[in-house]
């Protein structure tokens, strides 16, 4: 995260205001004495002009003209409330995202409001969907959705058991 807000030459103060976090909590990232979520994280990496699937995977999908992805190149992102696997990464020549997801119970679960149409289809579980001040909907596995940029939307499991789902994200997030 220092590389990347160095290489953007920003100072602590910018890119914690750019992210709308505390210049204290850049701080302590950097430093390695806190970790962040996956959502401040992405906050932060949007603030620097990139996204989550970049961080993590970097280049290591190779050739983009390659229209395979083998799951041992794949990568993963964890935080207490989820685990990814970026399926298919944000690259020049892939105009969505997919991410398989684990979304575990407990606190924590932040809205965002991203910068893409996401659409998911729960393969396991219950989910609560929540997009901005409407009522909570239940989603069962089997069920999809499908929400516009712009709008904030959370998802978080029903009971003690985690979620597993597949997200889009059109065009990949930035």
């Amino acid at each position: 995260l220092k590389q990347l807000r160095l290489e953007h030459s920003y100072s602590m103060r910018q890119l914690a205001k750019r992210a709308g976090v505390t210049v204290s909590y850049v701080s302590e990232l950097e430093a390695g004495s806190i970790s962040p979520t996956i959502a401040t994280l992405r906050k932060l990496l949007m603030a620097l002009n990139t996204d989550l699937g970049s961080f993590f995977t970097g280049d290591s999908f190779g050739d983009t003209a390659s229209y395979v992805f083998r799951n041992a190149k794949m990568r993963n992102a964890v935080d207490p409330c989820n685990r990814y696997t970026f399926v298919l990464p944000r690259r020049p020549d892939v105009h969505v995202e997919i991410l398989d997801e684990l979304n575990m119970p407990g606190e924590g679960h932040e809205f965002e409001t991203l910068t893409s149409d996401i659409a998911g289809y729960i393969l396991e579980g219950d989910l609560y969907i929540e997009v901005g001040d409407d009522k909570p909907i239940l989603l069962h596995s089997n069920d999809a959705f499908y929400v516009p940029a712009g709008r904030p939307i959370r998802g978080h499991p029903m009971k003690d058991e985690p979620v597993r789902l597949i997200t889009v994200y059109a065009p990949p997030r930035y």
